[in-house]
């Protein structure tokens, strides 16, 4: 029969274990994780370190000089209408930059390049837009949009423009955008308009994920708060493609 001694000693003991494995010393658990014993294999991790590099923070953005060949790239200028213009936005008014918009467009056309212009357009309907249940909806008009919804800013659209009807944020999916690019053997792409991180940013990655190369012109953007702006143009658009201010785009033939 133990004494009670030896049974406090032995709860005394057990007592240590437990706070050992508990944190206050490390316990064999911890010692073989951090010093395996002979025999003991630890499972390599899967991740490779380069990996998650890629997506750090981006940095500032470039002003590098851009050479773009006209015969195969399109500008691309999303939801510059009179209605959406006139809301208020940031980092850069509406009506300035349509003005900036309307600029390079014939910079664009004198050097023999693809403008194209795509409007949303509910058909004068607000239920046709996209209703799926999100933590933050979009408010939408109740009753018929105004007559003037889908017209573009006066000074904007040209004979030749390529006109893109889209009933969503991105400028691809049910439209005949990537056939009027392709069928004209363009393969670059420059984008603007409003918002960055809504119909800029949607448009931007379906280009990408068709194979297009994108530039983005981050003077010729803006969205409903300059954080919302900032942080497309540095966190995501850089990735599908180049951001540059339009004044360092230039058009040529390379060599």
């Amino acid at each position: 029969m133990r004494s009670g001694g030896d049974a406090r000693r032995s709860a005394r003991r057990r007592g240590a274990a437990l706070r050992r494995c508990a944190g206050h010393r490390p316990c064999h658990r911890q010692r073989d994780r951090d010093h395996p014993r002979p025999g003991l294999r630890r499972k390599p991790s899967r991740a490779h370190p380069a990996f998650g590099a890629g997506y750090a923070h981006a940095g500032p953005v470039k002003d590098a000089p851009l050479l773009l060949d006209p015969s195969r790239t399109a500008l691309v200028l999303v939801d510059l209408q009179t209605l959406i213009v006139d809301l208020p936005l940031a980092p850069l008014a509406g009506r300035a930059l349509a003005a900036r918009a309307i600029a390079f467009a014939a910079r664009m056309r004198a050097a023999g390049g693809t403008v194209i212009l795509v409007r949303a357009d509910m058909s004068g309907d607000p239920r046709a837009a996209l209703h799926q249940p999100v933590d933050t909806p979009i408010a939408h008009p109740e009753g018929p949009l105004p007559d003037d919804w889908a017209e573009l800013v006066d000074g904007l659209a040209e004979p030749g423009d390529v006109i893109v009807t889209k009933r969503q944020w991105g400028g691809f999916y049910g439209t005949d955008l990537d056939l009027q690019l392709r069928r004209r053997g363009l393969d670059t792409l420059i984008l603007g308009g409003i918002a960055t991180n809504f119909g800029v940013e949607s448009t931007a990655r379906q280009a990408f994920e068709h194979g297009y190369a994108v530039v983005v012109a981050q003077d010729l953007t803006t969205s409903f708060t300059e954080r919302m702006h900032d942080f497309a143009v540095e966190e995501v658009l850089r990735r599908v493609g180049r951001v540059r201010a339009s004044s360092v785009i230039s058009f040529g033939r390379d060599g």
